[in-house]
C-alpha cells in the first residue's frame, strides 16, 4: 500500500518537475490537471486548480478553508491545522 504524500511533498515535487522539465511547466501552467494526472495525482473534476508561477515581484498566498470547528478551537488547535495546510482541510493528498 502506497503511504499517501504530504501537500508540502506533493507541491516540491511539482517544483522539481517543472523546474527540470520545461514542456511540464508550460503544461502545468495551461492545463494543471492534465500535468498533474502525469505525476499520478488524481484532482476531481469538480476542483478547480490554479497554477501561478511566484517571483520576487510577485507572492502568492493561499487562505485555507477553515476546519468546520474553527470559532471553538483554541489559538494552538489552529496553527496545527494552518501548519498541515490544505491537506488538513480539502483532501488532497
Amino acid at each position: 500500500m502506497q503511504q499517501k504524500k504530504t501537500r508540502q511533498e506533493i507541491e516540491r515535487e511539482i517544483n522539481v518537475r517543472a523546474w527540470k522539465d520545461p514542456e511540464f511547466k508550460k503544461k502545468l501552467l495551461s492545463h494543471p490537471q492534465i500535468a498533474l494526472e502525469e505525476l499520478g495525482i488524481k484532482v476531481p473534476k469538480q476542483v478547480q486548480v490554479h497554477v501561478h508561477e511566484e517571483d520576487s515581484a510577485c507572492w502568492h498566498l493561499t487562505i485555507y478553508k477553515a476546519p468546520p470547528n474553527a470559532k471553538n478551537m483554541s489559538e494552538q488547535e489552529l496553527k496545527a491545522q494552518a501548519a498541515a495546510g490544505c491537506t488538513a482541510t480539502c483532501g488532497l493528498a
